[in-house]
């Protein structure tokens, strides 16, 4: 998925938690997301800069999660979040 620019922090938390990722903020810079996907605990740390998340993180945490075209969700399904 490419995105044009930086997420807002509330969208970012919306999108993942509609898929079932606990997000919580460590600190002013940082937010660790915690899921399980096929019996085991994935975790995965995002950098916030602001209230913005960099469109890298996101693809990556889609990767860790297991929500990419591939694994049943769409990029188009995934931006409605």
């Amino acid at each position: 998925m490419t995105m044009a620019g930086p997420l807002h922090y509330n969208d970012f938390i919306r999108k993942f938690r509609r898929y079932g990722v606990s997000v919580s903020r460590i600190g002013a810079t940082h937010s660790k997301m915690e899921k399980y996907v096929e019996g085991k605990l994935r975790v995965f740390i995002a950098v916030v800069h602001g209230n913005a998340v960099d469109p890298v993180y996101v693809s990556k945490a889609r990767r860790r999660f297991k929500l990419r075209p591939e694994d049943g969700v769409s990029d188009r399904d995934f931006q409605e979040a």
